[in-house]
């Protein structure tokens, strides 16, 4: 989980990241490099322990999005 956060996320206070987003770079992630994925859940919880970004929600033109402020995705390698 180290490994993907090294190469995909950085700490930004302005940045708001979805968790479908973040979840679905990580899944990407592990299919490149041939890993078992977590859960979307423990992914998730993978975060909070890590102390990556702060959980939160935002309504955007009327729909709820579930992500984390604090995080930004870097471009893709995969």
């Amino acid at each position: 989980m180290e490994k993907f956060i090294e190469e995909n996320l950085e700490k930004d206070i302005k940045s708001f990241e979805k968790n479908d987003d973040l979840y679905k770079r990580y899944l990407m992630y592990c299919q490149f490099y041939k890993l078992e994925p977590l859960t979307k859940r423990k992914f998730t919880n993978q975060l909070k322990n890590l102390n990556m970004g702060v959980k939160h929600h935002r309504m955007k033109n009327y729909v709820i999005e579930y992500g984390r402020w604090g995080v930004k995705l870097l471009p893709c390698k995969y």
